[in-house]
């Protein structure tokens, strides 16, 4: 018979839909006896933003990836303003500069985890060499400062660059 691929992104083309344990759809694709190509991405910009619950979960592991080192110009700052290490620890402050992992790359990693993230504030299609790529619109050499609910979800996240004007934004779909 032929080979079997569950797949949890792609519902186009799936003979049958399955729910895992956890809950989660995966969508069943015969491959045919053939190579298997799965069709191109879209990237068309969603209507609507991502719910808080996505946006919370996408903008914890962003902050992760971009943590505020021990030592840091920014952690300076943030202590000059009177906040202890503990403080800034537990606000989940991150930072973008010269020294952090490009931005496509996690873009990417964040990509292959959740999917689609063109519907969360921050992520933008680019394009290189007429292909394209998922990238965060980050402004270089800036404090990220998530901005939280009531229920300390993280809503969005507000940009503190180190010049320029103006000096605060949120990070956001338009280029940074």
């Amino acid at each position: 018979g032929d080979d079997l691929v569950q797949c949890m992104r792609t519902e186009q083309g799936s003979f049958k839909t399955v729910r895992q344990s956890d809950g989660a759809l995966a969508f069943l694709h015969r491959l045919g006896g053939g190579c298997y190509s799965p069709p191109p991405k879209t990237y068309s910009r969603p209507k609507s933003v991502a719910s808080i619950d996505q946006r919370d979960r996408v903008y914890q592991a962003l902050l992760h990836s971009l943590q505020l080192p021990a030592q840091h110009t920014e952690r300076d700052r943030l202590r000059a303003r009177g906040l202890t290490d503990y403080q800034i620890n537990h606000c989940g402050f991150g930072v973008f500069s010269e020294q952090s992992r490009k931005p496509w790359k996690i873009a990417k990693e964040l990509e292959n985890i959740w999917g689609n993230l063109l519907d969360v504030p921050g992520f933008v299609m680019r394009e290189h060499n007429g292909n394209p790529y998922l990238n965060l619109a980050l402004p270089k050499n800036s404090l990220l400062i998530p901005v939280r609910n009531a229920l300390g979800q993280i809503e969005a996240i507000k940009c503190r660059k180190a010049e320029g004007d103006p000096k605060y934004l949120y990070l956001s779909s338009k280029k940074g």
